[in-house]
């Protein structure tokens, strides 16, 4: 903690000399936007970090059990998931970028396209129930069967996936 303290030490009194001396306006203002940016990473504060979600409501095939689960986007598109059915513990395969079951990148829309099947990207026939608890106050609002406690006033109902948001690259 010492040598960064007294890095950061150096760094403000150099920064200040190169301030004061310099006499171009340009060399004057950038030397400023670098302190103000350390000044912020050298802060004790907490970065905020937006970790984007996925969820995923599907009827297990083996047991017939409705389940949702969420998982990191990160994961979706550049990991594997797996996600256990709560009724059979059965695991289900939704995306191997790691090659780790098979030799090829898959994820869920590939497995389903090779059996004629499609993924809704889309919140149009999200279900309340499927939503999980967690996530309710969150979302719940997208789903067609939603409580007038979890709509929200002005928000467009229905929806899909962002534009761009292709996880295939």
């Amino acid at each position: 903690m010492l040598p960064r303290i007294l890095a950061s030490q150096a760094l403000r009194q150099s920064s200040r000399t190169l301030l004061r001396s310099s006499r171009s306006p340009l060399l004057r203002k950038a030397s400023s936007q670098f302190l103000n940016g350390f000044a912020r990473w050298n802060s004790s504060q907490p970065l905020k970090v937006d970790k984007p979600q996925l969820m995923i409501a599907f009827t297990c095939k083996k047991c017939d059990t409705r389940s949702s689960h969420t998982f990191s986007k990160q994961a979706y598109t550049g990991g594997t998931v797996l996600i256990q059915c709560p009724g059979c513990k059965n695991r289900h395969l939704i995306a191997d970028h790691l090659k780790i079951f098979s030799d090829e990148h898959i994820n869920i829309q590939d497995l389903l396209a090779a059996k004629n099947e499609s993924v809704s990207s889309s919140v149009e026939d999200l279900a309340f129930e499927d939503i999980p608890e967690k996530l309710k106050k969150v979302i719940g609002h997208h789903a067609k069967d939603a409580s007038e406690e979890y709509k929200k006033k002005g928000q467009v109902k229905g929806g899909a996936l962002p534009e761009g948001s292709d996880t295939d690259k």
